[in-house]
């Protein structure tokens, strides 16, 4: 799983590229994590190049959206 982002104003704009499953989910968290104590707080998702998601993926992406 790569990670990358790029502020856009006052978005985020996280870029995902490749599976996200329970092996990479925690690297994708503390991505999330990083930006959040950077004070962060609008976030976009871009996945266009995830070729996978499970519930492992999802809880991550819910559990930043419930911060």
């Amino acid at each position: 799983m790569q990670v990358t982002w790029k502020e856009q104003g006052d978005q985020v704009i996280v870029e995902l590229q490749g599976n996200f499953d329970a092996s990479t989910a925690t690297s994708v968290r503390d991505a999330f994590n990083s930006l959040l104590g950077q004070g962060h707080r609008n976030f976009i998702a871009d996945m266009r190049q995830v070729a996978f998601i499970d519930s492992s993926g999802l809880g991550v992406l819910v559990g930043v959206f419930r911060k």
